[in-house]
């Protein structure tokens, strides 16, 4: 919740502190523009400072790159619901970030704002409510309008109060004033109101509270007032038989006889507010005035005008290139390498301490963590044969993408270790983090593989080619177990050209089983066809060499063994199942809708048993039978849609083994169970 307000302030000061920078920039050219109008009308120059007025209210509106301001962007093209399940995955909150500084300064200018707008609507409301008392005064002859006039011994001069004013308060003593004194006074009110200058004046002080801090802001308001009174007081001559010297005398004659000096209140609009701003006026009224040309002040004010434009700048957010669906997280990249040399580090362990994120580099070296809640974390780099790497005081931001390289040192200085063997695969699970070297091609024919910069990788990783490997059955139940290493050349299109098996061996640490050489012989073969059947029904993005696909062989290690798949652990019966740290929620987080599927609106519930120990990890997941045969028919599907079904299994498996769970428990102890998880993918 801190980090959500930490980001609002953060986000306040960038766009808040754009529109200072502009409206400075503005305000100056119009008082630039002021100064070059010196000796015009007061009508020209209060349109000018109007002008100013409507920027300081007018918000960025134009897309430009001059200002980098982030959004969060929300994506609603398709949603995925996790049906009923009593398991899923939840990523641990980090610790939050303290109340930073931009957070501090918006909590104190929104109240220094509201102060503001309270006491000065306030005191009109109670001015207002002072004259409700007003006697009401037969209209003047003078006046002929709609607006109704009210005598009050509570003012000494006429005014008129609120946005849209109907009323003309008086002073007591309106029958003892000369009558051309009272029709200059009734003029000037009437000005004020056809001109609806209450509403101009509320909008003064929307900018004045707004920008109470900016002296420039100030000073326009000030020239605004001052030539509203002067436009009116042109009126008031223009619509009466008096003088602009006899005018000036009734404004002295009216200021002598003040009790009250000032009237401050929004929307109160009066002949004289402030005694000393009056000279002004008068000498205004007394000199002669250059008339310029309409056109010429007119063609200033347009100018000006258009200047809001290029002056209302703004960027909007991008899309994060990682994850546009969640742009209010954040994202960390990076390459890991040896420390003094140029060599990159495949496969190895990167985590952010006290999250469930847990990632490994590619052959590149390369890693990404993705949809990480904003906060600070540690960063820990870990692989065999090297010192473990740390890195604290990581401060991830929402919708920021970091690049964070990490060196390690090998644990004994000027050796490097050799690399790891490839992963096991038990049961039906593929792991491996790099494919192999191609073998040297055979000596009887030429190979048409080539070189590669990039190895080939199934579609979806390689829980993708999982869902194609299947223990035979016949082997499974005689405990017939074997390693195959397979040889397959992968053509430019991503298909599987040719599949060749190089060597079979015995698991590590199991003897010959009690088969005759006849069924050794046949079961062989029977896992050699799967493992190779798996290769070629997986699709592969092919080898890339300088940017292009070229033909490329890989040999991929398919380990067939039953450690840990006993009918005993699968039927181990417990008083509380497993349940997924943070519920269907924190599941559904890591669950990802296959773009393909989405487009295609492909909607299926997949079944995935997973293999949860007595800690809480996801040690296995693999795909499981659907509890409605008529539910999932492959043989009634066509190529591409069987494909996006495997790649929701695929999503559903990774969402599962992404999360932690609580264990089952038998006893009030811990114990290591397989459970069955129905995930639903549905669009919306």
């Amino acid at each position: 919740m801190i980090d959500l307000i930490n980001e609002i302030g953060s986000r306040w000061t960038e766009f808040f502190g754009l529109m200072v920078l502009q409206n400075t920039i503005f305000l100056g050219l119009a008082f630039l523009v002021l100064l070059l109008l010196k000796n015009a009308s007061a009508r020209a120059k209060y349109t000018i400072a109007l002008i100013g007025l409507i920027k300081l209210l007018l918000p960025p509106f134009l897309p430009g790159n001059f200002w980098q301001i982030s959004f969060i962007n929300f994506n609603t093209t398709g949603t995925v619901e996790i049906g009923e399940i009593s398991v899923l995955n939840m990523a641990i909150a980090p610790t939050s970030s303290p109340f930073d500084l931009n957070i501090i300064v918006f909590i104190l200018w929104a109240i220094i704002v509201g102060l503001y707008l309270t006491l000065a609507l306030g005191s009109t409301f109670l001015l207002k409510n002072k004259f409700r008392k007003a006697e009401f005064l037969k209209q003047d002859a003078i006046l002929n309008s709609k607006i109704r006039l009210y005598l009050s011994n509570q003012t000494m001069v006429p005014l008129s109060i609120g946005l849209f004013p109907n009323r003309i308060i008086l002073p007591a003593n309106w029958h003892n004033l000369p009558e051309e004194c009272r029709e200059m006074m009734l003029e000037h009110e009437l000005a004020h109101i056809r001109r609806k200058d209450g509403f101009v004046q509320f909008l003064q002080l929307l900018a004045q509270a707004i920008y109470f801090f900016h002296p420039l802001v100030w000073f326009l308001n000030e020239r605004l007032n001052e030539y509203r009174e002067m436009v009116c007081d042109d009126e008031a001559v223009a619509n009466t038989k008096i003088t602009p010297v006899k005018y000036s005398r009734y404004l002295v004659f009216m200021a002598e006889n003040m009790v009250q000096t000032q009237w401050n209140y929004v929307s109160v609009t009066a002949l004289i507010k402030q005694k000393h701003k009056l000279l002004n006026r008068i000498n205004y009224q007394l000199k002669e005035k250059t008339m310029y040309p309409k056109i010429k002040y007119s063609g200033l004010a347009i100018l000006l005008f258009l200047f809001i434009i290029p002056l209302s700048w703004y960027t909007p957010a991008e899309s994060s290139p990682i994850a546009a669906d969640d742009s209010n997280l954040g994202n960390i990249t990076g390459v890991v390498k040896m420390e003094k040399q140029n060599t990159v580090l495949s496969n190895v362990s990167i985590e952010l301490e006290g999250t469930q994120f847990n990632v490994k580099t590619d052959e590149k070296g390369a890693y990404k963590i993705i949809d990480i809640a904003p906060g600070t974390f540690t960063l820990v780099a870990r692989k065999d044969g090297f010192k473990t790497e740390k890195l604290g005081n990581i401060h991830v931001q929402a919708g920021k993408n970091y690049q964070l390289n990490v060196a390690l040192k090998p644990e004994k200085t000027g050796e490097v270790p050799p690399p790891p063997p490839p992963l096991k695969v038990e049961k039906n699970k593929v792991e491996k983090s790099t494919f192999p070297p191609p073998p040297p091609p055979p000596d009887d024919k030429k190979s048409q593989a080539a070189e590669y910069d990039n190895a080939p990788e199934p579609v979806g990783g390689l829980h993708a080619l999982q869902m194609n490997l299947k223990y035979p059955e016949e082997a499974r139940k005689k405990g017939f177990q074997r390693n195959i290493l397979v040889q397959a050349t992968i053509d430019v299109d991503g298909k599987v050209a040719e599949t060749k098996i190089l060597k079979v061996q015995y698991p590590t640490g199991n003897e010959a089983g009690k088969e005759s050489e006849e069924e050794t012989q046949k079961l062989t073969q029977i896992l050699c066809t799967a493992a190779m059947n798996a290769i070629k029904e997986t699709k592969w993005n092919p080898a890339i060499k300088d940017d292009k696909p070229v033909n490329a062989q890989l040999v991929m290690p398919i380990n067939f063994r039953l450690q840990g798949e006993t009918e005993s652990e699968k039927l181990v019966k417990f008083d509380t199942p497993p349940e997924p740290i943070g519920g269907f929620a924190a599941v559904q987080k890591n669950l990802k809708y296959p773009e393909a599927a989405r487009k295609k609106g492909v909607e299926r519930t997949v079944y995935v048993e997973a293999l949860i120990d007595v800690d809480g990890k996801v040690l296995e997941t693999k795909a499981a039978k659907p509890k409605d045969e008529k539910e999932l028919k492959e043989s009634e599907m066509d190529e591409e849609t069987q494909h996006m079904v495997q790649e929701l299994y695929v999503a559903a498996m990774k969402a599962i083994e992404m999360s932690k769970w609580e264990p089952a428990k038998k006893d009030n102890q811990p114990v290591k169970v397989w459970i069955t998880v129905p995930i639903g993918f549905k669009l919306k």
